[in-house]
C-alpha cells in the first residue's frame, strides 16, 4: 500500500494518541482507560506488546482491579501487538483488506455485545520504532475509515523519545492530524525549532484533550450510572412484594406502591408517619426497633398491621439494618401478606380442635395407613383409646399384632377387599392394650386411590364398642 499525502479518512472524534516519555506513565494511561471503559459496560481490545501488557495487568492488581470475569465473558480482548500485526502487512505497508479480515470482526463483535468500545493499540508504535513511519501513518488512516463505520473510541501510542528527531517532522504532522486529541510527554521549553514547537504544542493539547476525554467518560457513566438509578427505582416501586424504609426514630422515610395498596393509605397518609401508628401491637414495634438497631436482623417475623378501613393484615416481615459508622440509620423492610393463609390455618386449629373433643367424646379416634410403605398412623385419640405410648406411626404388621389372633383374619379380609371393591370398611375386632387389658373396636375406613387406579393411603375411624359388646354379651 503507498502513502499519501493526505489521508482519504479524516481523523475519527474519539481517536487520540500519547506521546510517552516513560513506560510506567504510559501502563498507568491505557490502564485508566480501559478499566473506566470495562466498568461502565463498554467492550475492550487492548492490543499490546508483552512488556506493556504485563505492567498494565500489574497497574490493574494495584489498583484492587481483576479483569479476570471481563476476559471470561469477552467483554476484554488482549491482543499481542506484533503478532497482529504480521496478520496484515504487505511489503509496501499494512494492507486494507487483510487489516479489515484482522480487525474488524472483532470491533463490530464488541460492539455489537457491548454497546460502546475503548481499544488502545500500539501497532502503529511498532512500525515508527521500525522504522516505518509512513507505514504507521497509513495503519493510523485504516483506523480512521474503520472508526467512520463503527464508533469507537481509539487510543494509541508512540514513545515520545523516537519521535524527537527532525526526520520525523512531517511523518509526526501527519500523525498529530490522523487523530482528535493528542496526549505528548512532558512540555518543552527553550529555543523554539520546529520540532519543539510541534512538541510543545502538542503537550497544550494534551492537556485539553485530557480534560475533555475525562469529561466525556465521565458523561458516559454518569449516563450509565442514571440509567441504573432508574433501572433500581422501578424495580423497587413497583415490585410486588410490600417494601419500606423506617427511620431510626420509626418514621417511614418511603414505601413502595404494593405496601401501600396492601394496606390502602395513600403515599401522603403513609409516608413521613410513625410506623407504629400502622402496627396492631405498638409494643411489638418497639421491640423490632430496638432489635434492629442493635443489628439483628428479622426473618418471617408475625406482625398484625391496621389498614385504612379498619381491618387487620397478618403478615410476615424480613428487614435488617442500614448501618453508617455504627449508627442505625434506617431499615430495610420487605412485608408478606399471609392473611388468608392464617385465617386457614386459625380455621385448621378451630377444627382440629372440635373434633378432638369430638372424638374425646365419642371414644373415637382416627388412623391412617400408608399402603406405599405398609405403615399406619394413629391420632392422639387413638393412641389413648388402644393404650399406646411413644411414637404414633407404626408397621402395619405390627398393628396386626395387637389384634386378637381370633379376629386377625377377619380384619386382614376386610381391609382388603374394601380396597379391592373400592368399598367401605367396616369390621369389629378385640385388640390387647400395653398394660394388658383387652377392648373391642369398630373400625370404618376407605382408601384413596391415585389416577392409575392404584389404593396408595386408607383412611379410617376406630370407635372403643367394649361396653356395648359387654352388653350384648350379658343378654345372650
Amino acid at each position: 500500500m503507498s502513502s499519501v499525502v493526505s489521508s482519504p479518512h479524516p481523523a475519527a472524534r474519539d481517536h487520540f494518541v500519547h506521546f510517552y516519555d516513560e513506560d510506567r506513565a504510559l501502563a498507568v494511561e491505557v490502564a485508566r482507560f480501559l478499566r473506566s471503559g470495562l466498568e461502565s459496560g463498554c467492550g475492550a481490545i487492548m492490543i499490546a506488546t508483552a512488556e506493556h501488557r504485563d505492567s498494565v495487568f500489574a497497574e490493574w492488581r494495584e489498583g484492587g482491579f481483576q479483569p479476570d470475569a471481563a476476559l471470561a465473558r469477552r467483554q476484554l480482548h488482549v491482543l499481542d501487538a506484533r503478532e497482529t500485526l504480521l496478520r496484515f502487512m504487505s511489503r509496501d505497508g499494512p494492507d486494507p483488506e487483510l487489516f479489515e479480515r484482522a480487525i474488524g470482526p472483532l470491533v463490530r463483535d464488541c460492539i455489537a455485545q457491548f454497546g460502546d468500545l475503548v481499544a488502545f493499540g500500539e501497532m502503529v508504535s511498532l512500525l515508527w520504532t521500525d522504522g516505518r513511519p509512513e507505514a504507521a501513518v497509513d495503519l493510523e488512516d485504516l483506523w480512521n475509515g474503520l472508526a467512520a463505520q463503527h464508533r469507537f473510541a481509539l487510543y494509541c501510542a508512540y514513545p515520545m523519545h523516537a519521535c524527537g528527531v527532525a526526520e520525523a517532522s512531517e511523518s509526526f504532522r501527519r500523525i498529530c492530524r490522523a487523530h482528535s486529541h493528542v496526549l505528548p510527554a512532558k512540555p518543552v521549553f527553550g529555543p523554539a525549532n520546529e520540532d519543539t514547537q510541534v512538541r510543545l504544542l502538542a503537550e497544550l493539547a494534551q492537556k485539553a484533550a485530557a480534560l475533555e476525554n475525562e469529561l466525556a467518560m465521565r458523561k458516559r457513566v454518569e449516563g450509565r450510572l442514571r440509567e441504573r438509578e432508574a433501572e433500581f427505582a422501578d424495580f423497587f416501586e413497583n415490585a410486588p412484594m410490600a417494601l419500606h424504609r423506617v427511620g431510626a426514630d420509626g418514621t417511614i422515610l418511603w414505601a413502595n406502591r404494593a405496601e401501600l395498596q396492601l394496606l390502602g393509605y395513600t403515599p401522603g397518609e403513609y409516608i413521613g408517619r410513625h410506623i407504629s401508628d400502622f402496627y396492631a401491637d405498638k409494643r411489638h414495634v418497639a421491640t423490632i426497633l430496638e432489635s434492629l438497631g442493635r443489628g439483628a436482623t428479622l426473618r418471617d417475623e408475625p406482625v398484625k398491621l391496621v389498614c385504612k378501613n379498619g381491618s387487620i393484615k397478618h403478615a410476615l416481615v424480613s428487614s435488617n439494618a442500614q448501618m453508617e459508622g455504627g449508627r442505625f440509620v434506617a431499615t430495610r423492610c420487605f412485608t408478606r401478606d399471609v392473611t388468608d393463609r392464617w385465617h386457614a390455618q386459625e380455621a385448621l386449629r378451630e377444627r382440629a380442635a372440635v373434633l378432638h373433643l369430638a372424638l374425646q367424646s365419642a371414644k373415637m379416634g382416627y388412623w391412617v395407613g400408608g399402603l406405599d410403605l405398609n405403615s399406619i398412623r394413629f391420632s392422639h385419640e387413638l393412641m389413648d383409646l388402644l393404650g399406646l405410648t411413644g411414637h404414633n406411626e407404626w408397621p402395619m404388621e405390627s398393628f396386626v399384632g395387637l389384634v386378637h389372633p381370633e379376629d386377625r383374619a377377619a380384619f386382614r379380609t376386610a381391609l382388603s377387599d374394601a380396597i379391592a371393591t373400592r368399598g367401605t370398611l367396616h369390621v369389629e375386632f378385640r385388640i390387647h392394650r400395653e398394660d394388658g387389658s383387652r377392648c373391642w373396636l369398630e373400625a370404618r375406613g376407605e382408601a384413596v386411590y391415585d389416577d392409575s387406579g392404584r389404593a396408595t393411603r386408607f383412611y379410617g375411624i376406630c370407635a372403643d364398642i367394649t361396653a356395648r359388646r359387654q352388653v350384648k354379651a350379658a343378654s345372650l
